[in-house]
């Protein structure tokens, strides 16, 4: 038996390749894409990824590649930029209690979804808002055209619940002042 290092889901007599997470790495272009998509520095780049401008330089200049943790960090980072009112178009997906498929017993367990093309986060976001006001919402999600998730589930419905909190104190009215004595 050879002392190689073991491969993932390999028995010891196998050698499978470790899976990779892409197949193309970001390189410095797509490095350099990313931090001018956002309009960062590299100072800024740096800063938002908690390093420092000297590391941003050695990735752009292919000095060193771009880590893969570093990436991670970039996507996230973009996906939040992305939550912007302003950044569209975007695509609401929905499921709520009254799109439910409970007809036959076949399709207990199922979900009809529901998607509207909406020209911004912002307009998307106030028509979730509506949406959980007169049904239950059950499932939302916020897509770019690309079909990548701009708001998951649990932070779209955090989010949901902060307008929906909001537009109520928009409505309700102001405290009442302490009774004087």
């Amino acid at each position: 038996m050879t002392s190689a290092t073991p491969h993932i889901g390999a028995r010891q007599d196998e050698h499978l390749p470790l899976p990779r997470l892409w197949d193309n790495a970001m390189d410095l272009w797509g490095f350099k894409k990313w931090r001018r998509k956002l309009g960062y520095t590299q100072s800024a780049a740096g800063e938002k990824l908690g390093l420092s401008r000297g590391a941003v330089q050695y990735w752009e200049s292919e000095i060193r590649p771009v880590p893969v943790a570093v990436e991670l960090a970039c996507q996230e980072l973009l996906r939040l930029w992305k939550q912007r009112p302003e950044f569209g178009p975007v695509t609401l997906l929905y499921g709520d209690d009254a799109t439910a498929l409970e007809t036959s017993t076949a399709a207990v367990g199922r979900l009809l979804m529901q998607s509207e093309r909406h020209p911004n986060n912002e307009s998307a976001l106030r028509r979730a808002i509506r949406a959980r006001e007169t049904t239950s919402l059950l499932i939302a999600f916020i897509v770019e055209d690309d079909g990548n998730v701009v708001w998951s589930g649990p932070e779209l419905q955090r989010e949901i619940d902060a307008g929906k909190d909001a537009t109520v104190g928009e409505k309700s009215p102001t405290a009442k002042a302490p009774p004087s004595a």
